[in-house]
């Protein structure tokens, strides 16, 4: 974002932590299934090939939805909003891109050659338990994936006239005072949403100055109309 002379705000200062933990969950996945391997007497270039290899196109998809969720926050008419979207998908990607990379080149480093998986009852047990409760789903993959493909189409086609909006308002108990003055100001005047102009000049000159004043005037113009 500062490469592109984006400013952090109110609303996306939270990026940084939020793309912090959905980067951390493809790393743990890439972790485990390289003690894994491990454990099983692989060399660590043969784990971190065989997490790749097993976990790649999984990570990837996991990441797409991601930032196809995010992405979709960039159709709203607000800006805040939308740059929100645009950069935490450009940052799910970019997290895809970095898990996939330095986690496999941790391995090979010769400070984590010795990672292997705990010798603990409960480890061994927790795989199975996941294994057999995805069991009925894997054994079903195709009529699951029709399932979701039709929902997500359905729940698309259902929301198609829901607007692309944001409301101050949602944050606020419905019994309010605030509320019932923003509804009426939304009633009354179409809107209560405030907007707000910055008008900067360069150093040297002042309010006074007549060309800062023309402008102004034409600044004032244009909200009259």
């Amino acid at each position: 974002m500062g490469w592109l002379g984006q400013r952090f705000d109110g609303i996306n200062v939270v990026l940084p932590m939020l793309l912090f933990v959905i980067g951390f969950t493809d790393s743990l996945h890439l972790v485990v299934a390289i003690r894994n391997s491990r454990r099983s007497g692989a060399t660590p270039r043969e784990a971190a090939l065989s997490a790749v290899g097993g976990l790649g196109r999984a990570c990837f998809l996991t990441s797409l939805t991601t930032a196809i969720g995010f992405g979709s926050l960039s159709l709203s008419c607000l800006t805040s909003i939308h740059r929100f979207g645009v950069y935490a998908a450009i940052g799910a990607m970019l997290l895809y891109a970095a898990v996939i990379t330095v986690v496999p080149l941790l391995t090979l480093c010769p400070w984590f050659r010795s990672i292997v998986s705990p010798l603990d009852p409960l480890y061994s047990r927790v795989p199975l338990m996941l294994t057999s409760a995805v069991r009925p789903i894997l054994r079903r993959s195709l009529l699951v994936s029709l399932i979701g493909i039709a929902s997500v189409i359905f729940i698309g086609w259902s929301g198609r006239d829901v607007p692309f909006d944001m409301h101050w308002s949602e944050a606020l108990p419905t019994s309010g005072e605030t509320v019932k003055a923003l509804r009426h100001l939304d009633d009354a005047m179409g809107g209560s949403v405030l907007a707000l102009v910055l008008v900067e000049w360069p150093e040297g000159l002042t309010y006074k100055n007549d060309e800062v004043i023309h402008f102004l005037g034409e600044v004032h113009g244009v909200l009259d109309a």
